[in-house]
């Protein structure tokens, strides 16, 4: 069984839409800072796989982290909260508890 590591991990970028299906922050999947810390081998150009489940919580846990310290979400996340009735469609969403 594979999975969708950006879906499972709940990254705020992550896009399901079929239209724009895949990480709304970086243009490729292998840009990711998952790839680099993790060395994910397993990529499409629109998100991270895995085999299994294993390692995700280690997975969650990095990104919830990275994202708490990004300048770029905390301002997209603003915008967002502060103007929601301006977007239509996806928007980037709250770090999971």
């Amino acid at each position: 069984m594979t999975v969708c590591i950006c879906k499972e991990i709940q990254c705020p970028y992550f896009n399901e839409n079929i239209n724009s299906f895949g990480c709304q922050m970086y243009n490729v999947a292998s840009k990711c800072h998952l790839v680099r810390q993790f060395e994910i081998d397993n990529k499409t150009q629109c998100g991270l796989y895995a085999k299994d489940e294993d390692g995700l919580d280690l997975l969650r846990m990095a990104n919830k982290s990275f994202f708490l310290n990004n300048q770029k979400y905390q301002d997209d996340l603003k915008f967002v909260t502060e103007n929601a009735d301006w977007i239509k469609g996806w928007k980037v969403q709250p770090l999971p508890e």
